[in-house]
């Protein structure tokens, strides 16, 4: 099993390489999606990581309300919505 550095230049060197392999005919185009879609998730997760960082270290600058800045400190993976504000939707 070959060991893949976890950082974002391991993941393009993946998904270059199993690139490399379905061009050069060494690995089937199914295989070669399963190794994309697993890219892609790992991405996905990694910007909900971000977005949640983003979001606590917003309320911990702006929010004056003890009970947010405490919440924030927790370090909870989600998002909490207090029912006063609509969340923007793209």
């Amino acid at each position: 099993m070959q060991i893949i550095t976890r950082t974002s230049e391991g993941l393009r060197k993946t998904l270059f390489d199993t690139l490399d392999k379905y061009l050069a005919g060494e690995t089937t185009a199914q295989d070669a999606k399963v190794v994309a879609k697993l890219c892609d998730s790992v991405l996905k997760s990694a910007a909900i990581d971000l977005e949640h960082k983003r979001l606590v270290r917003e309320l911990l600058q702006e929010s004056t309300e003890p009970h947010d800045r405490a919440l924030a400190k927790m370090g909870l993976n989600i998002v909490l919505v207090d029912g006063t504000h609509s969340p923007d939707v793209e």
